[in-house]
This record gives structure tokens, C-alpha cells and sequence, in this order.
């Protein structure tokens, strides 16, 4: 059986620690794939965990695809709260499948 105290992730972490793992131990394609799938984040704990995030791939490419999909409504959750999307500039790297991945600051 299952232990007793199993930890997991509630979604909205769960799908930051996926994007995190984008282009290292995850396919960017089956990342989208599984973030098409989200329904109705809870706009208080993204926010706190997007605020909290340090990785500036994970936080870019939610806001990119979020705002694609109109998952939520990026521009007001970055007036609401203190995202960092790291420099202004866009963020570019090389997958290990050879997929250029190029991300805006605000998504």
C-alpha cells in the first residue's frame, strides 16, 4: 500500500516544478501538452508561488503560455503581485533536443 504520509504538490506548484524541468529531464512538447490540461489556478497561491519562484525559465514561459491559452489573467496577476521575470531583455536557450526556446519578460 501507500504510506501513510504521502507529500505531493498542490497544482500549481506541481506545474512550476514541471516547466522548471523543461529542456533537462522534460520535452517542452509534452509540457504544453500537460499545461493545456490546467483548469482554474487559484489566482492567491499562483501568485505567491510565482512570486516565490527563483527560476526564470519556469516563471516566463507560465506567463507565456497562460497568456496564450488565457488561463489567467496575466496582467493583472503581475499588478498583484511582485513577480520576477528577471532582466528585460528575452531569456533564450538551446534544449537538449535542439529546440530554441525564447521567452519575453511579461509572458
Amino acid at each position: 500500500g501507500l504510506p501513510e504520509h504521502v507529500v505531493v504538490a498542490c497544482p500549481e506548484r506541481a506545474v512550476l516544478e514541471l516547466l522548471y524541468e523543461v529542456g533537462v529531464k522534460q520535452s517542452l512538447e509534452e509540457a504544453r501538452n500537460l499545461f493545456d490540461g490546467l483548469r482554474s489556478p487559484r489566482k492567491q497561491v499562483l501568485g505567491d508561488l510565482l512570486s516565490c519562484c527563483t527560476s526564470v525559465k519556469a516563471v516566463r514561459l507560465y506567463l507565456t503560455w497562460a497568456r496564450e491559452t488565457e488561463l489567467v489573467n496575466v496582467d493583472a496577476l503581475l499588478e498583484d503581485f511582485p513577480v520576477r521575470t528577471g532582466s528585460s531583455s528575452r531569456w533564450m536557450t538551446r534544449l537538449d533536443d535542439g529546440t530554441l526556446l525564447s521567452l519575453n519578460p511579461q509572458g
